[in-house]
């Protein structure tokens, strides 16, 4: 709120995240060790940078493909943090992987469209 029209750089976006993820590391470092609970915060605030680039360049299917890869790894490390003996990561991947695939056929179906010409009507 402070810094109002700036929030929408990408280097304060950078900052904002890199600082934030340093925090939270160290205080997960220092109050609860064993269990490396800033995996969770980190995992929102890249959002933060990661959509603004995407939405500063209109680069839409990347970003799909972009936030699916970062949501596999995020629900990896979480796998293998909280339960290794278990994998049940795949199933929400599985999920998040029709994101990239329906921008894709929703980018092609439209150019597609675009780019036949449909016949004037008398």
């Amino acid at each position: 709120m402070y810094l109002e029209e700036k929030a929408k750089t990408l280097k304060i976006a950078l900052i904002g995240c890199a600082t934030t993820i340093i925090y939270y590391s160290l205080l997960n470092i220092i109050l609860s060790h064993p269990y490396p609970w800033a995996i969770y915060p980190a995992f929102l605030v890249i959002w933060w940078p990661l959509a603004l680039y995407h939405a500063q360049r209109k680069t839409f299917v990347a970003f799909s493909v972009t936030s699916t890869i970062l949501i596999s790894i995020f629900f990896i490390t979480v796998n293998v943090v909280s339960s290794p003996g278990v994998i049940w990561a795949i199933y929400p991947i599985f999920v998040v992987l029709w994101w990239p695939l329906s921008m894709h056929f929703y980018v092609y179906k439209r150019k597609m469209y675009n780019s036949t010409t449909l016949p004037k009507r008398i």
